[in-house]
């Protein structure tokens, strides 16, 4: 799966607290990346409608952001911002290697020409979003495991 297909996928099976509206996408990666990617979930025909803003890696959030995609971060700026978004209802996809275990809610792989993905089912939890157990059947678990 290419990685626009599995951000549409997981944002089409989220729902965020409230009324339904429209999103706010911050994402970073160069220009081009986040266009491409913007380009790529309109033409999935996902069912929110997204408004994209442009973030610089390792630059403070803004603090509309309702989906937050994590590309080209180092870790300490990563992990400082999704401690920040910790209990936020704030979808976050990533492919840093720690991503899932410094908090991040998915977690991207690149798996030969395709793109596969984990899920924190702790951080989804705190963030108070519902994701289809369908999505979630789909990732694997990943992230810190609680013991009874």
């Amino acid at each position: 799966m290419s990685t626009a297909a599995i951000v549409a996928g997981i944002l089409n099976y989220t729902v965020w607290p409230g009324p339904s509206r429209s999103l706010s996408a911050c994402i970073t990666g160069s220009q081009r990346e986040a266009l491409d990617l913007l380009q790529q979930l309109e033409q999935s025909k996902i069912r929110h409608q997204l408004l994209l803003i442009r973030v610089e890696a390792n630059s403070p959030l803004p603090g509309a952001c309702d989906l937050v995609y994590f590309e080209g971060w180092n870790g300490p700026a990563a992990r400082s911002a999704l401690r920040k978004l910790d209990r936020k209802p704030v979808l976050t996809i990533g492919y840093e290697p720690e991503f899932c275990s410094d908090g991040g809610l998915f977690c991207l792989s690149k798996a030969g020409s395709s793109t596969r993905f984990e899920v924190n089912l702790d951080a989804v939890t705190r963030s108070g979003l519902r994701v289809n157990a369908q999505v979630l059947r789909l990732a694997k678990p990943r992230g810190p495991v609680s013991k009874s």
